[in-house]
């Protein structure tokens, strides 16, 4: 499952695979 989430103090998004 990819999960999408805001890095805080970022504008970029990252993805995050469990």
């Amino acid at each position: 499952e990819v999960k999408y989430e805001l890095r805080f103090g970022t504008d970029n998004i990252q993805t995050t695979e469990e």
